[in-house]
């Protein structure tokens, strides 16, 4: 009894970690095109009420509108129902895609969708389950970083520029 609560205390905190930080939980029926919300946040309520929709109809007339125009075309080609598919067959067991969403007031905030694969053990129906992360100031940070190389490429490129027409 005692080695049963430190299992399901260990996977409770194992749990908890994994969830830290998710907004949404989703179940994509990939081959039924069908999904349904396994928790959200209460800002994600609105969207359990929409679970008679289809997978497809989901993605395209409810989410894809809230990505930034950027990144819509991007998102809606990695999220189409044949993409997720055709990665399960191939033998991808998790995908990530980070894309940019329309929170309420107008702003965006930098999302990352969390796929993992599996195959149904009753149905033997593909599903995807998606973790939705908000990942606002890792992106910043990530995209600041990549910024600071870059300035430092263009600058060393430049010395080496300088360094060739004074030796020319």
């Amino acid at each position: 009894e005692v080695q049963a609560r430190h299992r399901q205390e260990a996977a409770d905190k194992f749990l908890s970690r994994m969830m830290e930080g998710t907004v949404d939980g989703l179940e994509f029926s990939l081959e039924e095109d069908r999904w349904r919300m396994l928790w959200g946040r209460e800002a994600y309520d609105h969207l359990a009420s929409q679970e008679h929709l289809t997978y497809t109809a989901f993605i395209r007339d409810l989410v894809a509108p809230t990505v930034h125009p950027q990144d819509r075309e991007n998102y809606m080609r990695a999220m189409e129902r044949s993409s997720l598919i055709s990665a399960f067959l191939s033998g991808e067991t998790r995908r990530v895609l980070d894309y940019r969403v329309e929170v309420p007031g107008g702003e965006y905030q930098w999302h990352s969708a969390e796929l993992h694969y599996v195959r149904d053990s009753v149905t033997h129906q593909i599903k995807s389950n998606c973790l939705i992360h908000q990942v606002t100031e890792a992106k910043r940070l990530q995209l600041e970083e990549k910024r600071l190389l870059e300035e430092k490429e263009a600058a060393l490129s430049e010395l080496a520029q300088a360094g060739r027409e004074h030796f020319a």
